[in-house]
């Protein structure tokens, strides 16, 4: 990897965590070459290419209605992240969270989205109102296990 790219990442990363209070954030994602999993510096956690897969449908399950619609997942950082700021800073102001797509019911903390039980496991859309207004349910959820769901259509 290039060390320029790296380092800018590594400088957005340090303004957003300063933006948003000091959080420890992930970055930009990068494929672990070894494990085939997404790595998320600072955190040292990994969701793997299945639980980002499964959490996009998660998050295209939110939106209403037919239409062109367009979707970018962000890992959450914390429980404590304001998610429209997280969709402002990583991708532009345009685009807001519609809530996180995460690993069991939505009324309970964080599990592995990549649960394979039951066939598919037991996953959610947590809307950004509702997750805004429990965080403390929330306590166990990250960039492992959760991810903001951001559009433009929210």
């Amino acid at each position: 990897m290039d060390t320029i790219p790296k380092m800018a990442r590594l400088f957005s990363l340090l303004v957003f965590s300063v933006l948003c209070g000091g959080l420890a954030v992930a970055s930009s994602p990068e494929v672990d070459s070894d494990s085939g999993e997404n790595f998320h510096y600072f955190t040292n956690e990994k969701a793997s290419l299945n639980a980002i897969n499964t959490a996009r449908s998660i998050c295209y399950s939110a939106f209403s209605g037919t239409g062109n619609r367009s979707m970018i997942m962000i890992p959450l950082p914390s429980n404590q992240a304001d998610l429209d700021a997280v969709c402002h800073i990583k991708i532009n102001s345009t685009w807001n969270a519609g809530g996180i797509a995460k690993g069991g019911y939505y009324a309970h903390d964080c599990l592995s989205i990549d649960n394979v039980d039951y066939g598919a496991g037991n996953t959610s859309f947590v809307t950004k109102s509702f997750f805004e207004a429990n965080r403390s349910v929330y306590g166990k959820c990250g960039s492992a296990n959760a991810f903001v769901c951001c559009s433009r259509e929210f």
